[in-house]
């Protein structure tokens, strides 16, 4: 089942047409717009390259996360799912002459379902951040239920982990039942 998605208008609300684009004066400023646009409207997008200009970023490339193709099944391995779909959507951001940062191309189409509520189970939205990941240490170290850890992360976060992250979260920080910090 394939289904194109088409977002350019949306996209161009945030950041303007290619004639007249909307100015950033910081890369983090873009990207804070992206990241507005991505929880809105589902879209998730991880960075695929950066130039950069006597230490400064001078232009970024941001693909779907599901750009990739699928992996060929192989003889003798069970099949695995894959979230990949070879989709096309880019954006490509630079930095002019006169210093602001701008969307210089994009393509917004999707070969994808794209909704908010099943981008929260992305990988890469339910990572936690450092800080977060040091807020639930002494709940993972005290024995905490993975129910209850997991509605903590939801309440306090926003973020949907599953039983696997947990599990993981947990041989991260214990060696033979005993904490490593």
């Amino acid at each position: 089942m394939s289904c194109a998605v088409d977002l350019s208008e949306q996209f161009e609300g945030f950041f303007g047409s290619a004639g007249a684009p909307k100015l950033f004066d910081t890369l983090e400023q873009l990207e804070e717009t992206l990241n507005q646009f991505q929880q809105l409207f589902g879209a998730v997008y991880r960075i695929r390259s950066t130039e950069y200009d006597v230490g400064t970023p001078r232009r970024r490339v941001y693909i779907c996360t599901r750009r990739g193709q699928p992996l060929k099944p192989s003889r003798g391995i069970r099949k695995k799912p894959s979230g990949q779909t070879g989709c096309g959507s880019i954006i490509n951001a630079n930095r002019s002459d006169d210093g602001y940062f701008r969307v210089t191309k994009f393509t917004m189409i999707h070969n994808h379902h794209v909704d908010p509520l099943s981008a929260k189970h992305e990988p890469s939205r339910r990572r936690l951040s450092k800080s977060e990941a040091n807020a639930i240490l002494p709940l993972l170290l005290s024995g905490i239920s993975s129910n209850q850890l997991r509605q903590y992360v939801t309440m306090h976060f926003d973020k949907d982990l599953t039983s696997r992250d947990i599990c993981n979260m947990r041989s991260k920080y214990t060696v033979n039942d005993n904490p490593v910090l």
